[in-house]
């Protein structure tokens, strides 16, 4: 099951790094770690999508709400409802 998250959520990396090109435009030292929490259902449908405060210390509400967009629009595999933790690490290049 893990596995299988980790391959939806590396499929979905262009769209989260898109969400990370446009702040870094904004900023251009921009870094920090945004932890995102959400549950799969047993369709494969993530829901309860969030980003805790505690777990973010990039500080950008709108890459936030990016990185949300992103993984509450990603598929994951049926029948493994689940709940996930995930950290994303942002460095400028």
């Amino acid at each position: 099951m893990v596995e299988a998250i980790r391959r939806a959520l590396t499929r979905r990396l262009p769209a989260l790094h898109a969400c990370y090109a446009r702040e870094l435009k904004r900023d251009p030292e921009l870094t920090g770690r945004l932890g995102v929490t959400f549950e799969i259902t047993k369709r494969g449908a993530p829901y309860a999508v969030t980003t805790p405060a505690d777990l973010d210390t990039v500080g950008v509400p709108r890459y936030a709400r990016c990185v949300r967009r992103v993984i509450g629009r990603t598929a994951f595999a049926a029948d493994h409802p689940a709940t996930v933790t995930a950290g994303l690490a942002v460095t400028p290049r």
